[in-house]
This record gives structure tokens, sequence and C-alpha cells, in this order.
């Protein structure tokens, strides 16, 4: 038996948290948290913090398309078409001098915050893009 086996993982964020252990019971026995806070048992993640939950078999994995979707509709590119490579590695960006005022409306930070917050979660794939936005 491995230490992984024996594990118990605690997540927190703000009012959040997650408990995680391949045994269930350990995750009351072996945490303390129960007996010094009211603490309220959702039972199994399934949504959190835009992150989605999908147990098969097993093994957990992590997704966050209904929040990708979100972020698309609301940045008007629901009917883009996807690709392989989120940027190519020889793009070179220059900040513009000279702005629209259509260009001004764009929510660009807003944007890059997303893009780091997606490539932070599940999509490390898009990190190199959304740091060279920023």
């Amino acid at each position: 038996m491995s230490l992984g086996e024996n594990a118990t993982l605690i997540v927190i964020y703000v009012d959040d948290i997650l408990i995680a252990s391949r045994d269930t019971r350990k995750i009351t026995e072996d945490t303390k948290l129960f007996n010094h806070f009211e603490i309220k048992n959702l039972g199994a993640v399934k949504h959190r913090l835009g992150v989605e939950f999908e147990e098969t078999n097993g093994r957990v994995t992590l997704h966050q398309h209904g929040y990708v979707n979100e972020v698309l509709a609301r940045f008007g590119m629901s009917d883009c078409k996807p690709v392989a490579t989120a940027v190519d590695p020889g793009t070179r960006l220059n900040k513009r001098e000279e702005r629209s005022d259509e260009e001004l409306q764009l929510p660009y930070r807003e944007l890059v915050d997303v893009l780091t917050y997606l490539a932070s979660t599940t999509r490390p794939d898009i990190s190199f893009a959304a740091s060279s936005l920023g």
C-alpha cells in the first residue's frame, strides 16, 4: 500500500471545503473538522467553481465544458471553430498605438482573466496563449 492510498485530501476555498479519500470512512474519521465546526455533507461533488467532476469506474475526471460554453457565449464566440493549438508559438503580439472606439469596448482584461483561470484549472494547454495575451 502506497502513501497515496492512505491520503485524505482537503481543499478549502473561502467557505467551501472539499474532502476526498479513497476510503470514504476516513473522511469523517481522520478529519477533526467535523468535531469543531458545523459541516454539511452535500454528498459527492458534481460542480464547484466552474469545474465539473465526473466519476467513472472509480476514476474522477475534471472538465469545464459548461463554463467554456458560457464564456464563449459571453464573448460572442459560440460559433467559433476549435483548433488544435491555441496560438502558434511563433506569433508576436504587438501593442497598438491607435485604437478605434469599437476596440476600446472589448472586455480584454476580463477575457484574459477567464483564459488564465481556465489554464490554471483544467486547461494547461492554453497557458502559453493566456500568458502571451496577459
